[in-house]
């Protein structure tokens, strides 16, 4: 059976609901046996494979993260990478089950963002994969077009400040 300690109060909520629906008393055991049940069931186990490739992919992109965070002058603060790189990996996730034709570059990631962003009034923590995937979809010629914009006015700048030098 399964530890008290180890059960969430999702579970114990779940465990409880489906007591009731059969009639049974309500006691610690039960609870635990109807939790160990529903941990069994396959239902159960996709969920706990897609937290666990959620959580590799999160850590396989913690650069792409970095870099992306880079491109958009954010800090790079342990806690702003893990949820940049979540939000990649929820994105990556949606795109491939989905079968969404689309690739992008963090700058082109960071653009979504900020697009969205504008467009929600919102920050990246309320923006969903769907959204996102969406949206690179969508608009991923005029965020390569805004880069472009960019890396040129950048340039015009350096070449100006080389002049005046």
């Amino acid at each position: 059976m399964a530890s008290n300690k180890n059960i969430t109060l999702e579970e114990r909520e779940l465990a409880i609901s489906t007591i009731e629906k059969v009639g049974e008393q309500i006691t610690e055991e039960r609870i635990e046996y109807y939790v160990q049940l529903r941990r069994n069931t396959v239902k159960y186990q996709k969920e706990k494979l897609i937290r666990e490739e959620l959580d590799k992919e999160i850590e396989q992109n913690k650069e792409f993260a970095k870099k992306v965070l880079s491109y958009m002058k954010r800090s790079r603060s342990d806690r702003q990478i893990f949820v940049y790189a979540r939000k990649h990996a929820e994105t990556l996730i949606f795109i491939k089950e989905n079968n969404i034709a689309v690739e992008y570059t963090p700058s082109i990631f960071g653009e979504a963002i900020f697009f969205l962003e504008r467009l929600k009034t919102t920050t990246i923590h309320h923006l969903t994969a769907e959204d996102l995937a969406i949206c690179i979809k969508d608009k991923k010629i005029d965020f390569l077009n805004a880069i472009n914009q960019k890396e040129a006015e950048k340039k015009e700048r350096t070449s100006k400040e080389k002049k005046i030098k």
